[in-house]
């Protein structure tokens, strides 16, 4: 659903609200552009907050984490684990 109201809201500056009309090769492009495009500014945002989570947890200066402190962390809600218990 969140993806048809952004496509939506990608073409509406460009079309003609009286006529209802397909998405053409062009469009389709210049959208998985958009979306590429938003898609790796929340990435970049996701892994530099990761990043900042583990320096702040580095041991000693060295550029490693504990494992121990890195499973905490994961505790923590720093960020999410989609293994099992088990796996981990």
């Amino acid at each position: 659903r969140d993806m048809r109201l952004s496509v939506d809201h990608f073409r509406q500056s460009g079309r003609n609200p009286f006529v209802e009309d397909g998405l053409d090769f062009a469009q389709a492009v210049d959208l998985v552009k958009e979306i590429g495009y938003n898609f790796g500014s929340f990435q970049d945002q996701e892994c530099r907050g990761l990043k900042e989570a583990l320096v702040a947890i580095e041991h000693r200066g060295t550029g490693r984490v504990r494992l121990s402190d890195f499973y905490h962390g994961g505790l923590g809600s720093d960020w999410q684990f989609s293994e099992s218990v088990d796996y981990l």
